[in-house]
């Protein structure tokens, strides 16, 4: 694995500084995915930008005209949004959408190892 900087922006602000540095610039997002393709070199950046710590990202909300979605919105915390289902069932009567086993458990288990994997 080549050797990198890493930045935890605390601000969308200091993301978008440390994104516009020199060289490869990569998004880490809280997903393990980046790890894995930074160890077998699939990925090289030159600095790796965490933004797991941007409060701004985070969450969703249910408004009369629109809802919006964090870029770090976690699907259990939208699947069990009471609000969100009256506004919209689609979003959260689908249970290959979401990783996670709620109250009332998947029937189909391949489709809880789909979305996990």
């Amino acid at each position: 694995m080549k050797n990198f900087s890493y930045v935890r922006p605390a601000t969308l602000e200091d993301a978008f500084r440390a994104l516009g540095g020199e060289g490869r610039r990569d998004v880490l997002a809280g997903g393990t995915t980046m790890v894995d393709l930074l160890k077998i070199g699939v990925v090289a950046p030159d600095a790796l930008v965490d933004i797991t710590g941007i409060e701004a990202l985070d969450g969703h909300e249910v408004g009369s005209e629109r809802i919006r979605f964090g870029a770090l919105a976690r699907m259990s915390d939208v699947g069990d949004d009471e609000t969100l289902s009256a506004a919209c069932p689609a979003l959260t009567n689908r249970p290959e959408l979401f990783a996670i086993e709620r109250a009332r458990p998947f029937k189909d288990k391949r489709i809880v190892e789909r979305a996990e994997g």
